[in-house]
């Protein structure tokens, strides 16, 4: 039964071959005098962790199990008896199975698209309950990565000082690897926590550029990660240049700062004594959509007003949970907003509330115009996703603003108009 079970799930994963490798955590928690609880979490679903008693004589065999999985793939033992799980009487293995027999390659979609990792690299991970002949769970790892993971989670636990002095010699004798790209390099070094590549980036000047270091489990994800921090500094570098070209050209940054930030005070100020630039109601340069300024004032009400499904917690600030208070509240921002509505009005003689503005227009990167991959990364993506940034003025506004700052915001509304409508279907 148990080779059949085996049989199938692993067949089943082949078929279906995930999108990229998966994730294990080990932990000896309550960890005194030798003994303590080794729990397990495989692929990240932390809800799930299974837990068994677990002895210093235990850790040791442990790490001699994945020591063979380095040294000896295709003979040693397959699979490690965890015994019986805590608070249950169900006994468990897990256990590594070597796709060494299989040709071809495996490609994340995290690497790049030339990027790849032979499958004879690769390994099945499971956990199998035997008492209930099932699999609990099972992910699809590069081996070597998947036991640099467990072992250094392991190792790694609080009060642990139990090391293995052959998984350690066998990453720390990586060779070292140097990289160019567009005239950028890095030379790579382990990391003695968590035995994984890490890198620190150098301009075409041979500076060190301070805060683009990176890490990588394998050489595949290495080029990927160091050529795409390059582009990433690149993109930064021109986009830094086209703001700076943008707020020394001469526009109205200040009014169009505290119309972004909703602060009422200094817009009315400005407007009265004419020290807005009325061609704002026409459009403000600079970003992919060049609108007039009381879009902004527009887009915020509504979606300051409605349902922010997943970005609700940017917004909502709680003094019993929250750690810092804000200087200004979701409710007070609305509020606030509303007084910038009266000043377009009484002022300027714009009737928000009359303004019908079809936001869906603003859709470069949304479906079907963008792909559910590239919207992610537009909107969603740490730490350059419209999501990180757009909302900071709620809760702290500045006044300060970028040349991209009012096309984002109606990109942003879009974006929030669309997730509403799919919440309602």
């Amino acid at each position: 039964m148990k080779e059949q079970t085996l049989h199938r799930t692993f067949n089943e994963l082949l078929e279906n071959m995930p999108k990229h490798f998966g994730d294990a955590f080990f932990r000896l928690a309550e960890y005194s005098n030798q003994s303590g609880v080794l729990e397990i979490c495989i692929n990240g679903f932390y809800d799930e962790i299974i837990r068994f008693p677990f002895t210093i004589k235990n850790v040791k065999s442990f790490y001699e199990w994945l020591e063979s999985k380095l040294t000896d793939i295709g003979n040693s033992e397959q699979e490690f008896c965890l015994g019986r799980q805590k608070g249950s009487n169900d006994i468990y293995v897990i256990g590594i199975k070597p796709l060494n027999e299989y040709s071809g390659e495996y490609h994340d979609c995290y690497w790049s698209a030339e990027q790849s990792v032979p499958l004879k690299e690769c390994c099945i991970f499971y956990a199998y309950n035997l008492t209930k002949d099932e699999i609990g769970w099972c992910s699809f790892h590069r081996m070597e990565d998947l036991v640099r993971r467990i072992y250094t989670t392991l190792r790694n636990s609080q009060g642990l000082k139990c090391k293995s002095e052959k998984i350690e010699e066998y990453y720390n004798n990586a060779k070292e690897i140097h990289l160019e790209y567009k005239g950028f390099s890095t030379t790579t070094t382990i990391n003695s926590r968590d035995l994984r590549y890490r890198g620190k980036i150098f301009s075409p000047d041979n500076i060190l550029l301070n805060g683009w270091g990176f890490a990588a489990d394998n050489v595949p994800e290495l080029k990927t990660h160091f050529e795409s921090m390059v582009e990433k500094i690149i993109e930064r570098d021109n986009w830094r240049k086209h703001d700076n070209e943008w707020k020394n050209s001469g526009v109205d940054v200040v009014s169009i700062g505290c119309v972004f930030d909703i602060l009422p005070d200094i817009f009315r100020e400005r407007v009265a004594c004419n020290k807005y630039d009325k061609s704002l109601n026409d459009k403000v340069c600079g970003g992919h959509y060049e609108v007039p300024l009381y879009y902004v004032t527009k887009a915020w009400d509504i979606i300051l007003k409605g349902d922010l499904g997943a970005n609700e917690f940017r917004v909502e600030y709680d003094s019993e949970w929250d750690d810092e208070p804000v200087d200004r509240t979701l409710e007070e921002a609305i509020v606030q907003n509303d007084e910038v509505k009266r000043i377009w009005k009484e002022l300027l003689n714009i009737d928000i509330d009359a303004l019908d503005v079809d936001f869906s227009q603003f859709d470069m990167h949304l479906p079907p115009k963008a792909t559910e991959s590239d919207m992610y990364d537009y909107f969603v993506d740490v730490p350059d996703g419209i999501e990180e940034w757009i909302l900071n003025g709620i809760n702290n506004p500045s006044g300060e603003v970028n040349f991209d700052n009012v096309s984002s915001l109606m990109e942003f509304a879009a974006y929030i108009l669309l997730e509403r409508e799919d919440a309602d279907c």
